[in-house]
């Protein structure tokens, strides 16, 4: 694989950690809405670098709407753990990203 598609295959790994890690908080209503929206956005912006995988700029908003993405998620599993009662997740805690 040319080296320019090594970043586009990890902004597509990244998102499909946090396509699952959404799916397993099992929630619903506004909160999920947000967290389908972000995953969309990231989903677009990947897209938009497969024509150009050596487009710099795009690989880079990509990445950027991946994180919007993932910090979304995990303040929905944060939320979830403290209205389920359980431990809340330590400050700074991130989504596991590598590939499952």
């Amino acid at each position: 694989m040319p080296a320019d598609w090594d970043g586009v295959e990890s902004l597509i790994r990244e998102l499909g950690a946090i396509r699952a890690a959404a799916d397993a908080t099992r929630t619903a209503g506004a909160a999920r809405e947000a967290a389908e929206a972000a995953i969309a956005a990231a989903a677009r912006a990947i897209g938009d670098t497969i024509g150009a995988p050596g487009n710099s700029a795009a690989v880079s908003r990509a990445g950027e709407t991946i994180a919007s993405a993932r910090e979304i998620v995990a303040s929905l599993a944060r939320e979830l753990d403290r209205a389920r009662g359980t431990s809340p997740a330590p400050s700074g805690r991130r989504l596991r990203t590598d590939p499952v």
